[in-house]
C-alpha cells in the first residue's frame, strides 16, 4: 500500500460529501467524494481502482482525467492531471 505524502500537497483541501463516478478501464465505480482540492480528491468506493490506474473522475457534467495515487482499504486518492478551478464542483452542487 502506498500512502500519499501530505507534506507534498500544495493545494488547500475541502471536506465534502458528494457523489461522483469514476470511469476506469474495467468499468464504472460509484464513489463518495470526501476531500477535494484543485489538484486531487479523496474518494470512498466499495471497490477502489488499482494504484497508478488512469481514470476519469465525473461529477455532473465535469470530467477530469486523473490517476489513482494511493489506496487505503476502500478509501483512495486521485491526482488530477490538470488542476480544476477552486469551487467548481461545490458550485455545481448548489445549483
Amino acid at each position: 500500500m502506498f500512502l500519499g505524502n501530505a507534506q507534498n500537497r500544495h493545494a488547500s483541501r475541502r471536506r465534502v460529501l458528494m457523489k461522483a463516478l469514476v470511469i476506469c478501464g474495467d468499468g464504472l465505480r460509484n464513489a463518495t467524494i470526501r476531500d477535494l482540492s484543485s489538484s486531487g480528491a479523496q474518494l470512498f468506493s466499495p471497490e477502489p481502482p488499482p494504484v497508478d490506474c488512469d481514470v476519469i473522475f465525473k461529477k455532473d457534467d465535469i470530467f477530469v482525467a486523473a490517476r489513482v495515487a494511493w489506496i487505503d482499504g476502500k478509501t483512495y486518492g486521485l491526482e488530477f492531471y490538470r488542476k480544476i478551478e477552486p469551487g467548481t464542483l461545490s458550485r455545481r452542487e448548489s445549483e
